[in-house]
């Protein structure tokens, strides 16, 4: 057993003293891999905001997902790219340290106050070679720590928003409403409270876990949330990292680091302060147009073809966006039928024939007739017929939506305005009435 042991120690410590060129080649990898990672999140995203219109509650489980995704992506570009540097560092050293041998003071001739000051500052070269290597190994484990803490961190979060939104509405049919809505704060605060314990315990270095009269409270919020978080995956490298004095430096910099990186992401130059930082109805979006649109932009509310119109036609598309617009279409038209649940789902059913995929055959004039009684459409003094809407899914990105031809024929040369208002909540006498809201405006020009 001693020899295995004694095998297995050698082995470790070869790999421990070649392990830079594991780390330069996985550090390069990774970087390639995260640069073109950042490229595909935006994609993600994308579909995220498109797919994430209509699941209310759910929406925020795929949005925490994507930030814990991109936070991930960017920690390991900055980390990994700082690695590199500082191995780069490292290894010029070692090149130096062949050719010139440790640093030589008496060669320098210094004064006795600067000579003793560089000797206890500078020290030996072959110190500074150490503390280089020590450095480089810290961040490249500190890397992926970071990017579990992350997962762990977004793992809690997505497990209180299940919990709350799916659980918790799962007991309303087996318990009475009052019930479910006095057990939900409570254990919302039980969560809460756990979690933050869970995290001040990380941040502290297992400080909970030295007060011996706390352990008994603490230690089935540790085992739970130790399993939520998926800290099993990362606990060893945690520990190792902070047992000793180095370490433990670099653990508390942990969230430091972690909020200075995050606020440094976000900081911009204000130097155009007489610019609205959202004009409205007097600016001109690119993303109106879809001969101005940058492909990574998505339509939020409605687009024409072109700023210039030479036909006499005006085809508008109108987004349906479902979180805002569903509760209102449910009001004006209480006996249609939805042709699918909100949230989650597949296409695939079982039946007696096997696997059979799902297609809606509700009735889809009644949805175009709904969604149309949304929309009121105006340009100058002119409120115009919308009643030949289609169903219509944009090129753009597969946006779903309604599109409507007006004839503009009419209207003389020059510039001009489409608005677009839409029912939606407005309170009046201190009760929830529907009226019609500015939704957008497009500027076009008429030749």
């Amino acid at each position: 057993m001693q020899t295995d042991q004694y095998k297995l120690t050698k082995w470790l410590n070869k790999l421990q003293r070649e392990s830079w060129q594991l780390e330069l080649v996985i550090s390069g990898f990774s970087i390639f891999l995260m640069l073109g990672a950042w490229q595909g999140l935006t994609g993600f995203g994308r579909d995220i905001a498109l797919a994430s219109h209509g699941l209310g509650n759910e929406d925020s489980l795929l949005n925490i997902g994507y930030i814990i995704l991109l936070g991930a992506c960017l920690f390991i570009l900055i980390n990994l790219v700082l690695h590199v540097l500082l191995r780069g560092i490292w290894i010029s050293t070692i090149g130096l340290r062949y050719v010139s041998g440790d640093i030589d003071f008496d060669s320098l001739k210094l004064a006795p106050k600067f000579d003793r000051l560089l000797r206890r500052k500078v020290g030996s070269f072959d110190q500074y070679i150490l503390k280089l290597e020590k450095i480089c190994s810290v961040v490249f484990s500190f890397t992926f720590l970071i990017v579990f803490m992350l997962i762990s961190v977004g793992m809690y979060i997505v497990f209180v928003v299940t919990f709350i939104n799916v659980v918790m509405d799962a007991l309303v049919g087996s318990i009475s409403q009052e019930l479910n809505e006095t057990l939900e704060l409570p254990i919302l605060i039980l969560l809460v409270v756990g979690g933050l314990l869970y995290f001040i315990d990380f941040l502290t270095l297992g400080y909970l876990k030295r007060i011996k009269w706390l352990s008994h409270i603490y230690l089935p919020f540790y085992r739970l949330l130790s399993f939520i978080t998926l800290s099993f995956l990362y606990r060893p490298i945690y520990y190792n990292l902070i047992d000793n004095k180095f370490g433990k430096w670099v653990g508390f910099l942990m969230l430091p680091y972690v909020i200075v990186v995050t606020l440094a992401f976000f900081q911009k130059i204000h130097s155009h302060v007489w610019y609205p930082d959202e004009p409205g109805s007097l600016a001109m979006l690119n993303s109106h147009y879809d001969d101005q649109r940058i492909e990574t932009s998505l339509i939020e509310t409605g687009s024409i073809p072109s700023k210039f119109v030479d036909n006499g036609f005006l085809q508008l598309f109108i987004a349906y966006l479902p979180k805002q617009d569903n509760q209102i279409l449910e009001k004006i038209c209480p006996d249609f039928e939805p042709f699918h649940e909100e949230g989650f789902g597949t296409s695939l059913q079982f039946s007696g024939d096997g696997i059979v995929v799902e297609t809606n055959k509700g009735n889809s004039n009644a949805a175009l007739s709904c969604l149309s009684q949304l929309y009121e459409i105006q340009i100058g003094d002119s409120l115009l017929n919308s009643n030949n809407f289609k169903f219509y899914r944009h090129p753009n990105y597969n946006e779903y939506g309604l599109v409507t031809m007006l004839d503009i024929a009419y209207l003389p040369r020059g510039g001009h305005v489409v608005e677009v208002r839409k029912l939606g909540k407005r309170i009046s006498g201190g009760q929830d009435t529907l009226a019609n809201i500015p939704f957008f405006q497009i500027p076009f020009w008429t030749e």
